[in-house]
């Protein structure tokens, strides 16, 4: 890949992955949110989203990463040409 191949696919990578790393949180929110209504508890938001925020956390990066390679590997001549 050389080194700006390398760049984009780091770069790439983190993005895809801080993006699924919101939308992980978002659901686990939902989640907690529907079933301190279901129990008829009176959960705030906030405690809500600090449950969300630990049950959320952990996420793989090497899935996210080979997509940034496989990203960077096809499409590396039409990025070069454009940047």
């Amino acid at each position: 890949l050389g080194p700006g191949g390398v760049l984009l696919a780091l770069t790439l990578a983190s993005l895809v992955a801080s993006v699924a790393g919101v939308a992980n949180v978002g659901r686990f929110l939902c989640l907690s949110r529907a079933r301190a209504r279901s129990r008829g508890g009176r959960k705030t938001l906030g405690r809500s989203l600090a449950t969300a925020r630990i049950c959320g956390r952990y996420l793989p990066f090497g899935p996210y990463l080979a997509l940034g390679i496989l990203v960077a590997l096809v499409y590396w001549e039409n990025f070069a040409r454009w940047f």
